[in-house]
């Protein structure tokens, strides 16, 4: 959908566009961190009675949270004029109870209907754009509302596939018996939105929407490889997190392994999107493109290298390591924040994006370093009854 706003809207519509979808990724972020990533740690090794019983109160938590983020970014949408924003914030509820069906479903196993339930939003969210930009005049707030459309049809095949819905009240006990995880997995969120999501509001403010853009743009370029790297790291968690049972330095093992890959696996292709550069950003991007060309190269390694935080962050989560891995968040937060919004000051956005590869790469160091050297203690918190 980013591709398809680079070119279908204005510079300046786009910045505005890019600004709302970092929100809205963050509200994604936030809500796994509460929900879909509390699930898998603590749900894989459940027996089936106990992982069914808590289907419907976790969906039912990521529920709540989307219309608790609809009642207010509608309310600052309308507040601020942006009739964009509004459509954006209602679209959250169906955008959040679909990823926590993806997530549940990959717990499960279930992998291939986890993807079918992917092509049906793609799917119906496509089928309601291409008229749009046929016959339409494509705004902010239609792409938005196209996005909402899929992952409300997708949610629907998700309780079919599940044979589970949504339990809203079932919000508050979920809350209540995972607070031990996901409130920590939601600090830490928010200090990789800190030092990752948010400097995309603070380049808007150094150096103006368009030169947020331009930075959101090269983010774009590599979308499909976040896109695919999360996925990789959605299946790989319960994965890893299966293998508690064969010890501590197994779990270090496949994570520092699982690193490594989506490390080596991002490198190469950073290198392939810089040859075809000339031919993909244009293709991708638009008008956006020869602003977002010079990011590439940064863009790339820094990503590179938190893919391969997060692969070393799965070997955290599935040995219940809350606070070690909070700390190391935050420290490697501060680092990140620091080195992009110093870089947007001395070389405007491409400064910026240099300094975001700095603190990734050295972000990547910490955490490899602290999973290596710690000795973590296992315990039987991940099996919640």
């Amino acid at each position: 959908m980013t591709f398809v706003a680079a070119n279908v809207l204005g510079a300046r519509d786009f910045g505005v566009y890019a600004l709302m979808f970092t929100a809205m990724t963050m509200l994604i972020g936030a809500s796994r961190a509460l929900t879909s990533e509390a699930y898998t740690v603590l749900m894989t090794n459940a027996d089936l009675a106990t992982r069914l019983s808590r289907q419907g109160q976790c969906l039912g938590a990521s529920v709540a949270i989307g219309l608790v983020a609809a009642i207010i970014g509608g309310g600052v949408g309308i507040g601020v004029g942006v009739a964009g924003g509004v459509v954006f914030a209602v679209a959250s509820i169906g955008v959040l109870a679909q990823d926590t069906q993806r997530y549940i479903l990959v717990t499960e196993g279930r992998v291939r209907a986890a993807f079918a339930n992917d092509l049906v939003w793609v799917t119906a969210q496509f089928g309601v754009l291409l008229p749009l930009i046929w016959w339409g005049e494509p705004t902010i707030g239609g792409l938005a509302a196209c996005w909402g459309v899929g992952a409300a049809v997708a949610v629907g095949v998700g309780i079919w596939q599940l044979r589970v819905s949504p339990a809203i009240r079932g919000a508050r006990k979920w809350f209540g018996d995972t607070k031990g995880y996901s409130a920590y997995y939601a600090a830490e969120f928010m200090a990789v939105a800190g030092s990752g999501y948010s400097i995309v509001y603070l380049v808007a403010l150094v150096v103006g929407v368009e030169g947020a853009g331009a930075y959101r743009g090269a983010q774009a370029i590599f979308g499909p490889v976040t896109t695919l790297v999360g996925g990789l790291r959605m299946v790989a968690l319960p994965s890893i997190v299966r293998m508690r049972t064969q010890g501590r330095s197994r779990v270090v093992r496949a994570s520092v392994g699982f690193a490594l890959l989506l490390l080596a696996a991002s490198v190469v292709v950073t290198v392939m999107i810089w040859g075809l550069r000339g031919w993909l950003a244009p293709l991708l991007l638009g008008a956006t493109a020869s602003a977002a060309i010079p990011l590439i190269i940064p863009m790339g390694l820094g990503r590179a290298f938190s893919s391969a935080s997060g692969g070393l962050a799965v070997g955290f989560r599935a040995l219940g390591a809350t606070k070690r891995s909070l700390f190391s968040r935050l420290v490697i937060a501060g680092l990140t924040l620091g080195a992009a919004v110093g870089g947007a000051m001395l070389g405007h956005a491409e400064g910026a994006a240099w300094g975001f590869a700095l603190g990734s790469t050295v972000g990547t160091l910490v955490w490899a370093g602290m999973l290596k050297r710690q000795e973590l203690s296992l315990d039987d918190r991940t099996a919640l009854k």
